[in-house]
């Protein structure tokens, strides 16, 4: 078997079964496609909550200042940069929307080149897109990273 050339890091702030429709999201995407690329998964848990895959590197970071509000922990920078290294088939898949992992990884994501898919698993909720809310977000996220935005995805563009 040929060498899973693609790296697919899954970043979101609780992989566990607290966060069942995430993460039970999140495995069934892994599932279905492990057998074309390599995964890890970056979260910010304690390894005692943190789920683990056959095949999968799932790395937690700790929580730090804010971490049970914001799940913030300065670990996750050093942990992409890390699983990063010199490989540059990379591809970010950051599973929701407000917490501080995914804002961490999106900017640097985004600062290094490496493309970025947002999953916000319905975090954006019709009553956004009734509001205008979604119109201004959409537009200032467009022209602010170059991207390409839909209704549950969005993706930076090369």
């Amino acid at each position: 078997m040929a060498q899973k050339q693609l790296h697919i890091i899954h970043i979101t702030e609780d992989f566990s079964d607290k966060n069942f429709g995430v993460t039970k999201a999140m495995e069934e995407i892994i599932d279905a496609t492990s057998h074309l690329f390599r995964h890890s998964i970056v979260t910010v848990n304690n390894m005692t909550d943190t789920k683990t895959m056959t095949d999968v590197e799932v790395h937690a970071a700790e929580q730090k200042l804010y971490g049970e509000v914001w799940k913030y922990s300065p670990d996750i920078l050093t942990i992409l940069k890390k699983i990063n290294g010199s490989n540059k088939k990379v591809v970010y898949h950051i599973h929701g929307i407000w917490m501080a992992p995914q804002l961490i990884a999106a900017t640097y994501g985004v600062s290094k080149g490496i493309p970025v898919v947002l999953s916000p698993h319905n975090m954006l909720c019709n009553w956004l897109w009734k509001r205008n809310t979604m119109h201004n977000l959409k537009n200032s996220i467009y022209w602010g990273l170059n991207v390409s935005i839909g209704r549950d995805h969005v993706v930076k563009r090369p």
